[in-house]
């Protein structure tokens, strides 16, 4: 089990999903870079960070993607659903480097994705060092440990939408040997 990710054995549609981030409500709008993302800008060429926001899906979407997640998880924390889509402005654009303040971990189900890729990275002294990485296809489901330093490359000029469940007071080990005894993580 990598400590980072894991690709879920789960595969979803987006038929009959509301994806248009303009049609909800924001949830929360991050604008402050956090201090690995000042790290990142001042370590690596070409990183130029946007701001960001995640929206309230419709419930009919919850309800329908709720179903894919063991019982036996959803008895121990009931998650909640958020949106995003993230817009680059130009080709350098990155979802900064940041370690989740509102999870520990989320399911996220990857939809209208382009070859962004999703790094995870440790510290190294005062260096941010690459550790893991990922590229999501369309209908691909990921379990994220949110409260590891991650960032994700942009795709400009597409807009990368994706749906998650936060788990906010389960860790990232639990919800993933739950998903392993469901047969949905390896």
């Amino acid at each position: 089990m990598s400590p980072y990710f894991t690709k879920l054995n789960i595969t979803v549609s987006s038929d009959g999903l509301l994806l248009d981030a303009t049609k909800m409500p924001v949830l929360k709008y991050y604008d402050a870079a956090q201090k690995h993302a000042l790290r990142a800008r001042k370590q690596f060429d070409n990183y130029v960070a946007i701001p960001n926001a995640t929206y309230v899906p419709r419930e009919e979407d919850a309800q329908a993607l709720l179903q894919h997640l063991p019982k036996e998880l959803v008895e121990i924390e009931m998650p909640d659903l958020w949106a995003m889509n993230i817009r680059p402005q130009h080709s350098a654009n990155v979802l900064p480097a940041h370690r989740d303040m509102t999870r520990l971990a989320s399911v996220t189900f990857f939809f209208d994705t382009h070859g962004e890729e999703t790094s995870f990275y440790e510290y190294e002294g005062a260096n941010l060092v690459k550790v893991a990485s990922f590229v999501a296809n369309s209908g691909d489901v990921y379990l994220l440990n949110n409260d590891k330093v991650h960032d994700v490359r942009l795709a400009h000029p597409h807009i990368r939408k994706s749906l998650g469940f936060s788990f906010v007071t389960t860790p990232f080990e639990i919800v993933h040997e739950k998903l392993r005894a469901a047969g949905l993580a390896d």
